[in-house]
């Protein structure tokens, strides 16, 4: 970029708390490096270094923009163009987290939609850098002492809380003597999600008054600090199960479960994503269970082999992200790490060397 010197302030952009939690790894970076960083929701609110993870088709007023995902299966439903529906050609530059997502973007990377102005780069899961730290080890452990120590833990964590699932993993901890830790991600301030705040409180009351070892933690707290001590999660649609991948945590869909967004909408059959551990139905769902957390050395190994595919860069996604933003402020071209060549009227990607592997800012 051969214009004026772009400041160092950076604002990243959010539309809920999930979002926002996404940069929290990357601001600390940015303010030890002596960047000026702040929060937004408004979207278009005209900025110098832009940070978005939405999934919508906005157009943005960011002197440079950056655009990620919203989350690890964004846009499943159009795969693998996944840019159809979230375009990202309003945007300088791209980052995919993993090889998975760069074999999508490979298929796409012919339509102009998935192509933003000066690159895409594979960097990494920032949200994920510090799951090895003292700090975070630390937490976890507090928050463990909370838990019956003697019993194996289950992490329900769903989209959407609807047509009583809940109560369906509440029974199997009753049944099996687990114990089980619930995390919504709606909240009170989420007035778009009335109905499922609604059956969320219900089914907490419920469960706490059925059962002595469920615990409840808030809708905005981190949702990886109860990946770290589950032993397995059991969600819907959720790609919360792809983060369970960084812990070694396997995932179960019961897949006789049904989707919605509010207690009126026709609800359609759930569509298990093809990278679960497994899906099974809700009378399968004890022995599936207890089988894993008998083979539960086996299982992880399993799963460890599968975050490499769609985790790249783990522990220092952020400082990649950092040197990236340092090019740019210092005027140098950018050269992506994901690389197009030509064969016939399509473009495709080559991978080549990722030269920020070893790269410490």
């Amino acid at each position: 970029m051969k214009n004026k010197k772009i400041k160092k302030e950076i604002t990243f952009f959010y539309t809920d708390h999930i979002e926002k939690n996404t940069w929290l790894n990357l601001k600390k970076k940015f303010n030890a490096k002596g960047y000026k960083t702040s929060y937004s929701r408004n979207l278009k609110k005209k900025v110098e270094i832009g940070f978005y993870n939405h999934d919508q088709n906005i157009k943005n007023n960011a002197r440079f923009s950056v655009v990620t995902l919203h989350g690890m299966d964004q846009g499943r439903a159009s795969w693998p163009n996944a840019w159809k529906k979230t375009r990202w050609d309003f945007y300088d530059i791209g980052l995919l987290p993993g090889k998975a997502w760069v074999k999508l973007w490979k298929t796409s990377s012919h339509k102009f939609e998935a192509n933003p102005k000066k690159g895409v780069f594979e960097v990494g899961w920032p949200k994920s850098d510090n799951i090895y730290s003292v700090s975070f080890k630390k937490k976890v452990k507090e928050i463990k002492k909370k838990l019956n120590f003697k019993k194996k833990t289950i992490l329900y964590a769903p989209s959407f809380e609807t047509d009583n699932k809940q109560l369906d993993i509440l029974n199997l901890a009753k049944k099996l003597n687990l114990n089980l830790v619930v995390k919504h991600w709606a909240s009170k301030e989420d007035r778009s999600y009335s109905d499922i705040y609604k059956n969320i409180t219900k089914m907490n009351m419920i469960s706490k008054k059925e059962y002595k070892d469920v615990f409840v933690f808030s809708p905005k707290s981190n949702i990886f600090l109860y990946l770290a001590l589950a032993d397995i999660l059991i969600t819907d649609e959720s790609s919360v199960m792809y983060e369970g991948m960084l812990f070694g945590v396997p995932t179960i869909i019961p897949n006789e479960w049904v989707m919605r967004t509010n207690n009126t909408n026709k609800p359609r059959p759930i569509k298990p994503s093809k990278h679960a551990y497994l899906n099974c139905t809700i009378e399968n769902l004890p022995k599936k269970v207890s089988w894993i957390l008998k083979n539960k050395i086996k299982v992880k190994n399993k799963i460890n082999k599968q975050k490499f595919l769609h985790f790249s860069n783990i522990r220092y996604s952020a400082n990649i992200i950092v040197y990236l933003i340092h090019k740019v402020i210092n005027n140098v071209d950018l050269v992506s790490n994901i690389k197009k060549r030509e064969t016939k009227n399509e473009n495709f990607l080559i991978k080549i060397k990722n030269y920020f592997k070893n790269y410490y800012v």
